[in-house]
């Protein structure tokens, strides 16, 4: 793990308790408890705000990453939360003991900050994940065909090969598309994809795959089965 996403989980873990102790503050009951906790279950159900959430983005498939920007701003936004939840409970228990009276106006101010970050975390986000560059890959020649794989998926590479090649050698090489059979991990991300001469290994051609298992097995696919 890296250390911007090592220090991202011990922030939100004392975000989280300082915030709830505030709310108890305020509160001065033990239903507190169970609004921090409802607060912390949206936070983390919150999934498409990731930059203000304790939630990483949804990466998918092996070589995507969050981008640094991402969690850069969500360290940010928690350092501030943190912060200004601190001071606001120091003001309130230096301005007031134990009574219930609202945080001094300087203070409450300073929660205008954590809400721009949220502002700009919802609204203009920054980039949620990256792919990544140069990835490794395992690949093998077959009937001309190339089949590449993710090195993390380096396994799957024989599954692959054994579907796949006796339907490239029905069809024909020459009369396909494509020269190459890649992973779909080793992409660009970008739909369609922008090499039209490589193929892209999906969930998708596996389904296809097995709904057309005896197809295959029998030569029986025709041009129009094809994915």
């Amino acid at each position: 793990m890296d250390p911007v996403s090592a220090a991202s989980g011990a922030l939100v873990l004392n975000t989280l308790l300082v915030t709830g102790w505030l709310i108890g503050l305020f509160a001065q009951s033990a239903f507190a408890a169970t609004v921090a906790f409802a607060a912390t279950l949206v936070g983390y159900s919150a999934n498409t705000w990731n930059a203000v959430t304790p939630v990483t983005a949804d990466m998918g498939v092996v070589g995507v990453f969050e981008t640094p920007a991402l969690k850069t701003f969500r360290l940010s936004f928690f350092l501030v939360v943190l912060v200004v939840a601190l001071l606001t409970a120091s003001a309130v228990l230096t301005s007031r003991g134990f009574e219930r009276r609202p945080p001094p106006v300087r203070v409450a101010v300073l929660w205008l900050i954590p809400l721009a970050f949220v502002a700009v975390g919802i609204g203009r986000p920054p980039a949620a994940v990256v792919r990544e560059t140069g990835p490794p890959r395992i690949c093998r020649d077959v009937n001309g065909m190339q089949f590449c794989m993710h090195k993390a998926h380096e396994k799957d590479l024989d599954p692959l090969v054994k579907e796949v090649a006796p339907i490239i050698a029905l069809v024909g090489k020459e009369n396909l598309p494509f020269n190459r059979v890649d992973d779909w991990s080793l992409s660009d991300g970008s739909m369609p994809p922008k090499d039209p001469t490589v193929f892209y290994a999906d969930d998708q051609l596996r389904q296809w795959l097995t709904a057309h298992r005896g197809q295959v097995n029998s030569c029986d696919i025709t041009n129009d089965l094809l994915p």
